[in-house]
């Protein structure tokens, strides 16, 4: 399964820098903070405690707009919540819907996740980084050279456990917004 993901990462790659070619570029850089609902992170609490069953959410966001309508994305992010901590990249393909006239530009998005998961107290098990998908709609409201965000998605990032470790499965809606400045 990874090595079919890798290669379609490659190819959404190629496929961006070969359109690259006959347009204008630009490029973005931004912050953003969220909210992800993980099914499985409310049960990683030790005995007799309760768990959020969601992570605050923060990171950095580069995008490349190959054009007026597709762009590839990078997020890094770091979540947070009572006991478990999360690392993402999420490497994204995004289709934006200019309106004429109009500073709203509502967009969609799909996109690769590879994600690490850190469960905090002693004993807790420890899983591997894995891979999932996101895909998001959202709206842009541009002004001048910044663009202010907000979307909302579904993740999907399974862990695989063992013998002695269970599954551990973080499925659920992400609610983002940001802002971003291009150049």
């Amino acid at each position: 399964m990874r090595n079919y993901l890798v290669a379609l990462v490659a190819l959404f790659f190629a496929f961006g820098v070969a359109l690259s070619a006959a347009h204008a570029q630009t490029f973005e850089i931004g912050a953003k903070i969220g909210v992800w609902s993980g099914d499985d992170m409310d049960n990683a609490a030790p005995a007799g405690k309760d768990n959020d069953d969601y992570a605050f959410t923060y990171g950095l966001i580069g995008q490349y707009n190959i054009d007026e309508n597709w762009s590839v994305r990078l997020d890094i992010e770091l979540g947070t919540s009572d006991y478990v901590d999360t690392t993402c990249f999420v490497l994204s393909g995004v289709y934006s819907f200019p309106i004429e006239e109009s500073a709203f530009v509502p967009f969609v998005r799909a996109g690769v996740v590879i994600a690490d998961v850190d469960i905090d107290f002693t004993g807790a098990p420890d899983y591997d980084t894995e891979f999932g998908f996101e895909l998001a709609v959202g709206v842009s409201y541009l002004v001048e050279n910044w663009k202010i965000f907000a979307e909302l998605g579904y993740r999907d990032v399974s862990f695989d456990g063992t013998a002695l470790v269970p599954d551990f499965d973080l499925p659920g809606f992400i609610f983002n917004i940001g802002v971003t400045f291009t150049f």
